[in-house]
């Protein structure tokens, strides 16, 4: 999911499979995403679109993320989110 940052991110990576390449997840890229703006911003949602799908469920798994707000933002950014394994 994504997002409102508190505090100082890190880049995670997810594990890769033999044949595909690993995606490279850096929370930093979501930061136009952060704050508490009603309305996320075009740059928001790009940002959004362009994540590969399991950084969004790796995000998920950082306590600073408001997941409640990640989903209205992924809603009105038109991003489905994708089914997390726990």
């Amino acid at each position: 999911m994504l997002l409102v940052v508190e505090g100082t991110a890190q880049p995670l990576s997810t594990p890769s499979a033999a044949a595909a390449a690993p995606a490279t997840c850096d929370i930093r890229e979501l930061a136009p995403c952060g704050g508490n703006n009603s309305q996320p911003s075009g740059e928001c949602c790009a940002k959004l679109k362009a994540q590969d799908p399991s950084c969004l469920c790796q995000y998920a798994k950082n306590p600073s993320i408001n997941v409640q707000q990640a989903r209205a933002i992924a809603k009105y950014c038109n991003v489905q989110l994708p089914k997390c394994s726990s």
